[in-house]
């Protein structure tokens, strides 16, 4: 349980204490546990749009909305504004955009990528909630979480030092592919075939997402993949949205 105490202690802001530094393997296997984690976050926001349906949509949505930043320290949003930042900033070349990821300091840009992508979110958990999808909510940080893994383990990480480059050494064995198989099927045994398209809708942004990467930058950076996880979880959210439609 070590390695999902450090996925916990990451990717959210519960107060777990680790008994050890982990060393830099331990950092990487714990991504195997990413996905549980957004399952954690996923259940937490169905729950809590359960229990608040009594008032209006758009409130229920937007207390929603605040715990899903609460829970995860906005790290995710924060890599998502520095990517922005850089991408209009560096004018396409590259290393003028890595040299800005590493700017602490938020430019506009990131200020309007932001607002809209929580404005996004939003509106697409006001049509869910009200619909009482409550459920649906799962599968949206489960499978951003889990395109991480197939992200670190297809594309080439940049940076030589921080957390990234540790996580950078996690590789597919055939107990996690089994793992991760494991996790879609009982998301599909509970949810139904939405599991299915809402994975798909994973795997294009993961692929669109890594070949721009890959053709800008030459590889990714830990900004890269907060980013990643905000992208998919917008369009996971879409993807709901119309399957509530039709």
């Amino acid at each position: 349980m070590f390695r999902f105490k450090i996925a916990l202690q990451f990717l959210t802001r519960f107060p777990v204490q680790l008994s050890r530094m982990p060393t830099d393997q331990e950092i990487a296997n714990s991504l195997v546990w990413y996905s549980v984690i957004g399952v954690l976050i996923g259940g937490l926001m169905a729950i809590t749009g359960y229990l608040l349906a009594a008032l209006p949509g758009y409130i229920t949505a937007a207390l929603v909305l605040t715990l899903w930043i609460v829970l995860t320290g906005a790290l995710h949003l924060d890599g998502f504004a520095d990517t922005v930042d850089a991408w209009v900033g560096g004018y396409g070349v590259r290393e003028r955009t890595l040299e800005l990821m590493k700017d602490p300091n938020c430019g506009p840009m990131a200020v309007v990528g932001v607002f809209l992508l929580l404005l996004l979110k939003y509106v697409c958990l006001i049509y869910l909630l009200e619909r009482q999808a409550y459920q649906w909510l799962i599968l949206v940080p489960w499978v951003a979480r889990l395109m991480v893994a197939l992200l670190f383990v297809s594309t080439n990480y940049i940076r030589p030092q921080g957390l990234g480059a540790a996580l950078a050494s996690f590789q597919l064995t055939i107990k996690r592919v089994l793992f991760f198989a494991l996790q879609f099927l009982l998301m599909a045994w509970f949810l139904g075939p939405t599991t299915l398209g809402i994975t798909l809708v994973g795997l294009a942004v993961l692929f669109a997402w890594r070949t721009a990467m890959v053709k800008a930058l030459g590889g990714i950076t830990g900004d890269v993949v907060g980013a990643q996880i905000e992208i998919t979880e917008v369009a996971a959210l879409f993807f709901l949205v119309i399957s509530c439609v039709m």
